[in-house]
This record gives structure tokens, sequence and C-alpha cells, in this order.
């Protein structure tokens, strides 16, 4: 697989765990009394932030910018995929950006956001690794 097919699947992955984030926080978590009670008091518990919050609705907008950042990212990743292999800052950030959800992922979310990050960030990191390869001159190789 070559570099633009490789940030290609990168970003196809985080695009779809974007989506994915956004429909199932869009649809809601299940039901039961005791998320009920969890959920009313993050809406009863107020945040003083430049005016009044919930903490339900930092959430929510928390929750909902994550996706929307996901899916954005993918996207540009996918569409940009040509110019960013050719440039290794680009594809380092790219790189970098995936490895630091794949911690956070790892520390906080479940095994399938964390399989999706892990595969974006192998993708990213392996064309960053073959570029930079590329980049090193024939003679000062060991």
């Amino acid at each position: 697989m070559n570099n633009r097919n490789l940030i290609k699947a990168a970003g196809a992955a985080l695009f779809l765990l974007g989506l994915a984030h956004l429909a199932a926080a869009a649809q809601g978590a299940p039901g039961s009394a005791e998320l009920s009670r969890v959920l009313a008091a993050m809406g009863d518990y107020k945040i003083q932030l430049l005016g009044e919050h919930s903490l339900l609705q930092f959430h929510h907008g928390f929750s909902s910018m994550m996706g929307l950042l996901l899916t954005a990212l993918g996207a540009q990743s996918y569409l940009l995929a040509e110019p960013l292999s050719a440039r290794p800052a680009a594809l380092g950030v790219s790189a970098l950006a995936s490895a630091i959800g794949l911690w956070i992922s790892i520390l906080c979310f479940h095994l399938l956001a964390t399989a999706f990050l892990l595969f974006s960030f192998g993708c990213f990191a392996l064309a960053l690794a073959r570029r930079r390869a590329t980049l090193v001159p024939a003679g000062s190789r060991t």
C-alpha cells in the first residue's frame, strides 16, 4: 500500500469513528434508572463560565465537538492525502494527533474507539516513516 492509500485509510477510519460517535450521541444512551439519576444530577450541577451552564450541557457539547472534529480530520486527511503525503511536518501532526487520541482512548474509552484510533495512528505513522526514509540522503544511511 502506498503512502497516499495509507493516509486515506487513516482518514477513513477517523471519519467513520466520528460519524459513529455523532450517531450514538444523537440516539442517546439506553435508559436505566441509575443513568437517569446521573444525567439529572449532571443537569442540575451548574458551572459559571462566561454564563451559567450545566455539566450535562458541557458533556453533550464536548461529545458533539469530538465527533465533529474526528469526522473533519478524517475527511480532510482522506481528501488531501496526496499533498499530505508530500509534507512530512503536516503528516507528523496527523500522526501525533492520532497518537494522543489513541492514548486518551486507551485511558478513557471503549475498545471500538481504541481500535479505530490504533489503526489510524498505525497508518499515519507508517506513511510518515516511509516518507522520512525517502528524505534521508543515500550516502548517510547506516
